[in-house]
């Protein structure tokens, strides 16, 4: 596919306040991932013990100066048990940590427990699920010193029916499982018991086969490298690092890019290419994998981040995700409830459907939703509004993120979701000063000129790049030629290299094509300046 020509003006400037050299994907570094990419051309995982914590995943809930949170996969004890065991297991560890023995409890004797075991009827009696009454009712019995083999023998005479109960198992191990546990300390030198420590947060859903654990870490300190090793039972991860955003003004270093849904070969190959970046963090644009319920998927793109996404080093990279039409079953006009893996993997802040991280002085991630879980109007728009009229009264680089393109590189602009966008999100893009817009779904790559009410204005436009391509079927572009809005276009897997100036005033762009044989180019490297808004 022909790409268009950039002119000097379009390429990386030295005297601009970013780094010049920062390009880490230099002749060695190439020599290197290509090695690396040879290695690990064909996907064979070796056996994974998942009694050892795996699937290690960070985000962040908070301000990445001074917090982060660590997610991770067990399954311990779960081989015979079925999702309502696994209630009557968390319900009881609970209360195993609430019971007040100087306090006895009587679960029977509780008028409210009364009216749930005789009539059934939880939603009228205020419960939000079935899942949330079934625990309520387990840990008061456990409160009641009942064991789990007596509740579970006590729900035959109650008139709550459980669907997902099934029979229940002797021939099951389960130990310390509930004792999970993040030891953390910014002191490397130190044995790992004398790190600092995080009780985790243990929880499963109904949809899935294991355990999941989860701690956020408050009180860091900015700009630090934390050693890390998580715990569950008495099985301990490989130790691992982590870095929290800087307070003061330096460069920031990331990646955005997204469907990474089909094809695992190219998936990983992209992966190996993204951690040899060496990113602070990945803003991932949705589409991680192909069918939304389907678990050996989820399990695959989990494995693969935690194998793959870590530095030489030992350092893990965070991811900021957002949600694509392949996370949800139905894909569109739905709501969290139809997508239960991606929203119980990640934990994210506010309503976890659209939000925004400040990451460093100097930058605002926002994060959207293309009508998958939230309508792109509605209480969406009205946030995103109040989001950008917020963000535009400060110095931040504003970088906007979500998956279906409003200006696509493959398929029509007459799309449904796309000209949603286009006439309640773009607008605001253009009205508050938008810096830089990363969208995804067309597999394949692009850039856009700078967009401003239907035509390109190289000063108050809008620039837009992605187009999702991280191991996704590719798709034929558009020759940017035919096409006013593009200006550059080409069908490959890739991501895109992001490093925000010290200043915050210029954001390099540097697009990295990674070939089917792990072949590796960058198309020509741009900056994007801020606005003055």
């Amino acid at each position: 596919m022909r790409k268009k020509s950039l002119s000097y003006d379009d390429r990386f400037s030295a005297q601009r306040c970013i780094r010049r050299g920062s390009n880490v994907l230099g002749k060695r570094v190439l020599m290197t991932v290509l090695a690396m990419l040879l290695l690990t051309a064909a996907v064979q995982l070796s056996s994974i013990d998942r009694r050892y914590p795996n699937q290690i995943i960070l985000t962040w809930q908070n301000d990445p100066q001074t917090t982060m949170t660590v997610t991770w996969r067990s399954d311990l004890g779960v081989e015979y048990l079925t999702y309502g065991e696994r209630i009557v297991q968390l319900a009881a560890a609970q209360a195993e940590r609430d019971r007040d023995p100087d306090t006895p409890y009587q679960a029977m004797q509780d008028p409210a427990f009364q009216q749930l075991w005789l009539t059934g009827n939880w939603e009228d009696l205020g419960y939000a699920s079935l899942d949330d009454a079934v625990f309520d009712m387990c840990y008061k019995l456990a409160l009641s010193g009942q064991s789990v083999d007596e509740i579970v023998d006590r729900f035959q005479s109650s008139r709550l029916e459980v669907p997902y109960w099934g029979y229940y198992s002797d021939n099951r191990f389960w130990s310390s499982w509930r004792d999970s546990t993040v030891y953390f300390t910014d002191d490397s030198g130190l044995p790992v018991e004398q790190y600092a420590s995080q009780q985790a947060e243990t929880y499963t859903f109904r949809e899935f086969g294991g355990w999941l654990h989860t701690a956020e870490l408050t009180g860091l300190s900015p700009d630090t490298e934390y050693a890390v090793v998580v715990e569950t039972g008495r099985y301990r991860s490989e130790p691992f690092t982590f870095i929290t955003a800087p307070s003061e003004e330096r460069p920031i270093r990331f990646i955005t890019g997204g469907d990474s849904r089909t094809y695992r070969d190219d998936r990983r190959k992209v992966n190996v290419v993204a951690a040899a970046y060496d990113p602070e963090f990945v803003v991932f644009n949705g589409d991680l994998i192909e069918r939304a319920l389907n678990e050996q998927h989820w399990d695959e793109w989990f494995d693969d981040w935690h194998e793959q996404m870590i530095t030489e080093s030992g350092r893990r990279i965070p991811v900021i995700p957002t949600v694509g039409n392949h996370e949800i079953e139905g894909s569109y006009f739905l709501t969290k409830e139809e997508g239960p893996f991606y929203f119980n993997r990640f934990h994210l802040p506010g309503n976890e459907q659209y939000y925004v991280i400040e990451y460093g002085p100097n930058l605002a991630l926002v994060q959207l939703d293309s009508d998958h879980s939230a309508l792109v109007d509605g209480d969406q728009k009205q946030w995103l509004e109040q989001t950008l009229q917020h963000y535009s009264q400060t110095d931040r680089f504003i970088k906007v993120s979500y998956h279906v393109a409003a200006w696509p590189s493959v398929k029509t602009m007459e799309g449904d979701i796309p000209t949603r966008i286009r006439e309640h999100w773009v607008p605001l893009f253009e009205q508050y000063g938008v810096d830089l817009v990363a969208e995804c779904h067309e597999h394949s790559y692009k850039r856009t000129e700078a967009i401003f009410d239907g035509g390109i204005d190289p000063v108050r436009g809008v620039v837009y790049i992605g187009d999702g391509g991280w191991g996704a079927p590719l798709r034929r572009a558009k020759d940017p030629d035919s096409y006013w809005w593009l200006k550059e276009s080409l069908t490959a897997h890739h991501f895109i290299g992001l490093e925000l100036s010290a200043c915050g005033m210029y954001m390099q762009v540097e697009p990295v094509i990674v070939g089917h044989e792990g072949e590796i180019d960058i198309t020509p490297i741009y900056t994007v300046e801020r606005k003055d808004r």
